[in-house]
């Protein structure tokens, strides 16, 4: 019995499948996510820094000089596990098609669920998250606070089950079958509806970013036997990449725009700005989407070369996705001149802190943490962290101070590089998804510490953490 226990478990979670990936660990595939995700990451500095609106930086030279070491620490760590880590010599023999199979699965049967307790209906209705994306934002955000969290707390419970579905179905495709191949592809696509018909943007940005990530990564790399057909290829990747990024920006206009008129048009105070301003209601909400671009602290630059050649609506869009990116910065300026009051692993996490003193009976403390971290400290700027972004590194920073966390991002493109490797030549599933997680908290390094503040993302990513470690060093081991 416990020989036929073994074999029944073997055959479900495990394979000896010889399809090869369409990537492999050599040449510009081993720097392309730190160029992607690092670039992205410098972009975002350089929007902050030269973009469209002034922030009024009191402390430039301590703001600029912390994110280039940041820069730099992140691209030595990656470059570390490039070329001071070996090669794994060894394949998991993790059933990739079937853990995805699995995941995809658990993920189906909360989706109802999920799309009814955040949108109060059993379908995820995109016609209204997209023609009238303010009233689903609001919807989304009146049924989160009021709808009963069990479904919430389930999906952080089985996490674990359901992170790996969306980088095994980007990255691994090749090794998928046509069922698995349908599945994974279903869970991104209903992944995207329903962060459309919530009115949010985060699920569309995630998608997109990691879509353009892998593209990217397999633009780079090239593809067929002749200088002539790589370079064909290039260009039809490169192609996809920008019908992607389109449909992006052509969502997140149309999305915020809607957004910002929706709050206009329940401004009781409208019939009177139209009035005393002698402006129609076009010119209106353009000013109301540069207003909320700014968040009271950003102004237009004078003379701004964009300002010259496009209109004032679409200025106002480009304002509004400079600001998106980038204004984060603004609040790490700020926490750069505060004292450090370590708050000893309750900084870093939102999630964590609140949990963790909940359970040592300490909940009534949570307040007064709060106030000692970096991010609670810039409240009293007009800055409330939560409502505006403060950028990552306020959280770590908050339990280790401004100088370990420059370290931190060393270890951080450390385990980025890392996870890439092991992906690429061990086809180990856990690390691929690690490093899925490692590229989406960089890509937020602008905004927040994104793997850590939402239960979903906490408990998955620590899972598949201490999975790739330990399905790692089995199978190397292994004889």
């Amino acid at each position: 019995m416990k020989q036929k226990i073994k074999s029944a478990w073997n055959s479900l979670l495990f394979s000896n499948t010889d399809t090869k990936l369409t990537m492999s660990y050599t040449g510009i595939t081993r720097f392309a996510p730190l160029l992607v995700v690092g670039g992205f990451f410098v972009v975002t500095i350089l929007l902050f820094a030269f973009g469209p609106l002034d922030w009024h930086i009191k402390n430039p030279l301590k703001l600029y000089g912390f994110l280039i070491a940041c820069v730099l620490a992140l691209t030595g760590g990656y470059l570390l596990s490039v070329f001071k880590t070996k090669n794994p010599t060894k394949t998991s023999k993790l059933s990739i098609e079937k853990l995805l199979i699995i995941g995809a699965v658990v993920y189906l049967i909360m989706y109802i669920p999920t799309v009814y307790i955040t949108t109060g209906k059993f379908y995820p209705d995109i016609y209204t998250g997209i023609t009238n994306t303010g009233l689903a934002y609001k919807t989304s955000k009146l049924f989160n606070e009021t709808a009963s969290p069990i479904i919430l707390y389930i999906r952080m419970l089985i996490s674990p089950a359901m992170i790996f579905v969306t980088p095994i179905a980007i990255y691994f495709i090749s090794k998928l079958s046509i069922t698995a191949r349908v599945l994974g592809i279903s869970v991104i696509v209903l992944t995207t509806f329903l962060g459309i018909a919530q009115g949010i943007n985060k699920n569309v940005a995630d998608i997109t970013a990691q879509l353009v990530l892998a593209l990217l990564i397999v633009m780079l790399a090239g593809n067929g036997e002749t200088r002539k057909k790589v370079w064909a290829y290039r260009f039809k990747i490169l192609a996809i990449i920008l019908v992607i990024c389109l449909l992006f920006m052509l969502y997140y206009a149309n999305g915020m725009t809607n957004r910002v008129n929706s709050d206009l048009e329940n401004d009781p105070n409208l019939k009177d700005k139209l009035d005393a301003e002698n402006k129609d209601e076009d010119e209106l909400l353009t000013d109301a989407l540069n207003a909320t671009a700014q968040f009271s602290y950003g102004t237009p630059k004078e003379d701004y070369f964009l300002s010259k050649i496009l209109p004032d609506r679409a200025v106002s869009i480009v304002s509004f996705l400079s600001s998106y990116l980038s204004h984060g910065y603004k609040g790490l300026s700020f926490a750069l001149d505060e004292e450090f009051t370590p708050t000893y692993g309750l900084g870093f996490s939102d999630f964590f802190r609140h949990n963790f003193l909940k359970v040592v009976g300490m909940g009534e403390a949570e307040d007064d943490v709060k106030a000692q971290t970096y991010y609670g400290k810039i409240a009293k700027h007009g800055w409330p962290t939560g409502a505006v972004w403060s950028s990552f590194f306020v959280y770590p920073a908050s339990d280790i101070g401004f100088i370990a966390t420059v370290l931190l991002v060393a270890v951080i493109g450390f385990f980025f590089g890392l996870s890439w490797k092991h992906a690429l030549t061990t086809q180990n599933p856990f690390a691929l998804t690690s490093f899925f997680g490692f590229s989406t908290m960089i890509f937020y390094f602008s905004a927040n510490n994104q793997m850590f503040q939402g239960g979903e993302n906490f408990i998955g990513f620590i899972a598949m953490l201490v999975l790739w470690a330990v399905t790692h060093i089995y199978y190397q081991k292994k004889a």
